[in-house]
């Protein structure tokens, strides 16, 4: 797993920057199908923040069905067919998009502005 950074003047509640990274990881192939996280009270030591907040984070991981915990044995990354991981990946890419042009519309930034710039990203 690769490191996770946790800041406390982020407006991102820290168990969100938490799962938010783990499931990046998850969805970006970092960490794979059988892979134990960290135990909930080391993880949270290692990252200086509650147990509260690390367990609040694994639950939102196992809710969102990313991970499955085993009491006593802890908590792992659920395996993905590569089909189940493009579903996660394009869920994630429509609720986020979906939020930032609902964002944008605050500052009267339209869809054919969004589309002119994302099509200038591609030359």
């Amino acid at each position: 797993m690769e490191k996770v950074v946790v800041s406390l003047t982020s407006p991102t509640p820290i168990y969100l920057q938490i799962v938010e990274q783990i499931e990046a990881q998850i969805l970006g192939g970092q960490l794979s199908g059988g892979t134990q996280l960290p135990p909930i009270r080391a993880f949270a030591n290692e990252l200086n923040v509650s147990i509260i907040t690390t367990k609040t984070a694994y639950d939102q991981l196992t809710k969102e069905g990313y991970t499955s915990g085993y009491h006593g044995r802890g908590t792992f990354i659920n395996e993905f067919t590569e089909e189940e991981l493009n579903e996660k990946r394009h869920a994630k890419l429509v609720k986020t998009i979906t939020k930032d042009i609902k964002y944008l519309g605050k500052f009267n930034i339209g869809y054919d502005m969004i589309i002119d710039y994302i099509n200038s990203l591609k030359k």
